[in-house]
């Protein structure tokens, strides 16, 4: 949580769902239902949004952890993929105009 601007103290009491971008937020209503249903979900890209607002990418795994067969955790293990995926972007932009040049 230290890349969206919290610290430690912040993140005790703080929902994943504050830290969900409102774009990303269809995207995760979509997959954190099937996290109830296992203990890992598959790797995942979520859009979050900093404490200054800025949206950042992260890519890893969901995991939540069963106690006496209900769910009572979740556990989101991400790294930044934000730079990565707009150089992604950046260059399947290129790759169009050079196709329609």
């Amino acid at each position: 949580m230290e890349a969206l601007g919290y610290s430690e103290e912040e993140t005790v009491d703080l929902s994943i769902f504050k830290a969900i971008h409102p774009h990303g937020r269809a995207h995760c209503e979509d997959i954190f239902p099937g996290v109830s249903q296992a203990n890992r979900f598959a790797k995942d890209e979520l859009e979050l949004q900093s404490r200054d607002d800025r949206k950042i990418i992260v890519g890893g795994n969901i995991s939540r952890r069963f106690k006496d067969g209900r769910p009572y955790q979740i556990r989101c293990v991400c790294r930044d993929v934000t730079e990565g995926r707009q150089v992604k972007e950046a260059l399947h932009r290129a790759h169009e105009e050079l196709e329609h040049a």
